[in-house]
């Protein structure tokens, strides 16, 4: 303890005089510098787990956030699938590209007459192309995208994912971390059927929204009328990839 106006200090068999302001100074560049130091790794160590200041915490404010977000998406991947059996649901899955637009290409599997049968399709500038298992791509009429499956709905603002994320009610948060939040809401009849049509009761879906962006990658959709499944359980499942990515799709020749 340094009781007196200056303090000895011993230093290669010398003395020095020091004076206690100096000693004072010295200490306080000391603490100064350990909690910088401790604030920056502080930082560093937190860096992963810490959201974003613009990204949303309660459940009602990420799915508005999310819908906004997807109301401005061009382009995706999909993937829809069905898990179970749903009366009036003829799709069993599909996956390919589409645009905003509503122009579409992909496969798509189907029940028609008590059997899976799987299509190409192209849906471009409303004109669909379809090929079965066998010859090339023959035009139908428009009007019978819906018996296949009409993926243009997907990105409209107005029918799609950005429609169900708006009118989703009482959003609870299952779950969130650095990469993601997940919320549980329940999606109205008419809303769900726009995007996965044949479904014919108020479905509970579950969304996955990314913390980067605020982008959906996988919308879950559990019917929880199961007079329309057998008394089973069953969902669809929509997951979203590539969003943005250069989509090219042509009239097949």
């Amino acid at each position: 303890m340094i009781t007196a106006e200056a303090a000895t200090v011993r230093v290669g068999g010398d003395h020095i005089q020091r004076s206690s302001g100096a000693l004072s100074r010295a200490r306080r560049s000391v603490v100064a510098l350990t909690l910088a130091l401790g604030l920056a790794l502080s930082a560093c160590s937190g860096s992963n787990s810490s959201p974003p200041p613009d990204r949303p915490t309660d459940p009602a404010a990420i799915l508005a956030a999310s819908s906004t977000a997807m109301a401005g998406v061009d382009t995706a991947h999909f993937t829809l699938a069905v898990d179970g059996t749903i009366q009036g649901v003829t799709i069993s899955k599909a996956d390919g590209d589409l645009t905003r637009g509503g122009d579409a290409k992909g496969t798509a599997t189907i029940s028609q007459f008590g059997q899976l049968i799987e299509a190409q399709f192209v849906l471009k500038e409303k004109r669909l192309f379809i090929k079965g298992p066998t010859g090339g791509f023959v035009e139908v009429p428009a009007s019978a995208t819906g018996s296949l499956y009409d993926p243009s709905a997907i990105l409209d603002p107005a029918r799609g994912v950005a429609n169900v994320l708006a009118k989703a009610s009482a959003p609870t948060l299952a779950s969130s971390d650095g990469s993601a939040s997940v919320v549980t809401a329940t999606v109205p009849q008419a809303v769900a059927a726009a995007l996965v049509p044949g479904l014919q009761s108020d479905v509970n879906g579950t969304f996955t929204v990314a913390a980067s962006g605020n982008t959906l990658t996988s919308a879950r959709f559990d019917v929880t009328d199961q007079s329309l499944t057998g008394g089973q359980p069953a969902s669809v499942t929509v997951d979203l990839t590539d969003l943005n990515a250069p989509v090219d799709v042509t009239v097949p020749s």
